[in-house]
Parts: structure tokens; sequence; C-alpha cells
């Protein structure tokens, strides 16, 4: 017996999506360990930057609590970008793969920049 999804769906190889066989919780835990791994880091690093501003590249407190919220702000902004990129041309998965890898990166050069004194 086939369960055929009736409104056309088709699957990654361009066939009618079976409904037994497609869709459901696969890659739900790793999407959800992904996003709960990036707001750690991202709350992290929103914590402490207005100090690390401050004590190391000696920025004013307001200064650096405008730049701090200028990023926070950015980072919310940008998601709508994605979310027009995932919908429009990428699709979900290769969106969020594509940009946690550039989220990786970042975080691993800020990370080099914060450990070695380049001065």
């Amino acid at each position: 017996m086939e369960f055929k999804v009736s409104d056309d769906r088709v699957d990654r190889h361009g066939r009618i999506a079976d409904k037994q066989t497609t869709g459901g919780w696969k890659a739900a835990p790793y999407i959800i360990t992904n996003e709960v791994i990036e707001r750690v880091a991202f709350m992290a690093i929103a914590v402490n930057m207005t100090r690390y501003l401050v004590v190391e590249m000696h920025q004013t407190v307001p200064d650096s609590a405008t730049h701090v919220t200028d990023w926070i702000g950015a980072a919310y902004v940008l998601t709508l970008l994605g979310a027009f990129l995932a919908d429009a041309y990428l699709g979900r998965f290769r969106t969020i793969i594509i940009f946690s890898s550039i989220y990786a990166v970042g975080m691993f050069m800020l990370t080099i920049s914060a450990t070695f004194n380049t001065f």
C-alpha cells in the first residue's frame, strides 16, 4: 500500500513524496543541537563583548555598548535575509549548513584574535 502525499510534493530526487519515508523528526536533533550551541556562543560573546572593547580595545563604555547593541541588532535583522535565501533559493537545510559554517569560521577567527597578542 502506498501513501502518497496529496498535494504533489516531491522529495529531493524529484519523485512524488511518500509519506512513510519523508518528513518527520529525522533532522530535528541536529538542528536543535546546532541552535542550542549557537545561542550559547552568541550570548557568551554578547555578555563579554563590552568589557573586551573597553579593556582590550580602549573604547569608551558608551561607544562599546553602542557597538555591541549594533552587533546584536545586525545579527537579528540578518536572519530575515537568511529566511529569504532559504525560502527562495537555497532551501532550509542547505541554508543552515552554509551559514552555520560561516558562523563557525567567524567564531574561530574571533577566538584566535582574542587569544594571540598581536602587539
